[in-house]
């Protein structure tokens, strides 16, 4: 909701300034936005950090994005802009690597109540059979993930589940009785909820926050 209204005020800023340079041509507004213009891509970083729908990675990466744009828009950069954006992508991707796998937990096998993957230039499937199930992290890079939740039981007090998919694909299968609550960010890739769940009234909920760079998230029944 809170990006919608950015998007929305961005936009609506972007024509009033645009309409002010041709009523009040001296005002130069239309040159300020050629330079600042790269503002609103921070903005978006930081309205995301603050948003707990959206994955903290995703946001830093818009940040850096847009703070490499914005410092190139006000004539501080000679490089190629492309040439400082990729090696910045690189990274973060690492220390995305970095911090999902410091995360403390057990790796997901049959049994255990969390799950902590991750898969790079390589395919891993997993069905987890957890009677409290309370969800985990799963990551994957230039490779895929298939996680099998059918066999798995949600926690009461509910369970998170944060995906990441950089130059990979990663499809999620979970019950239709469980109550879903899917979000998520896509950078250069997408993600889809395929889900048509049925869940038991006062049911716990599996919370799904996602992240497709480059890649691709799948969720359904």
């Amino acid at each position: 909701m809170a990006v919608r209204y950015w998007f929305g005020s961005v936009l609506v800023l972007a024509g009033l300034g645009l309409l002010a340079d041709q009523m009040f041509p001296a005002l130069e507004v239309g040159v300020w936005l050629g330079r600042l213009w790269p503002l609103a891509i921070i903005l978006l970083g930081v309205l995301l950090l603050l948003t707990k729908s959206s994955s903290w990675i995703g946001a830093m990466i818009i940040l850096v994005f847009g703070a490499i744009l914005q410092i190139a828009a006000l004539g501080f950069l000679s490089e190629n802009i492309w040439g400082l954006l990729w090696p910045s992508f690189l990274i973060l991707l690492g220390v995305l690597v970095i911090v999902r796998l410091g995360r403390p937990g057990v790796v997901g096998g049959k049994t255990e109540d969390a799950i902590n993957l991750f898969t790079a230039f390589s395919g891993y499937e997993t069905r987890p059979q957890s009677a409290n199930f309370r969800g985990g992290s799963a990551t994957v890079a230039f490779g895929g993930t298939d996680i099998d939740l059918r066999d798995a039981k949600l926690a009461k007090e509910g369970a998170f589940l944060e995906l990441t998919a950089a130059f990979g694909g990663m499809d999620i299968i979970i019950p239709k009785d469980w109550a879903v609550d899917i979000n998520g960010l896509p950078l250069f890739g997408g993600w889809s909820n395929k889900t048509s769940p049925t869940p038991v009234a006062g049911s716990p909920v599996l919370t799904i926050r996602c992240l497709a760079m480059f890649g691709a998230i799948e969720i359904k029944n």
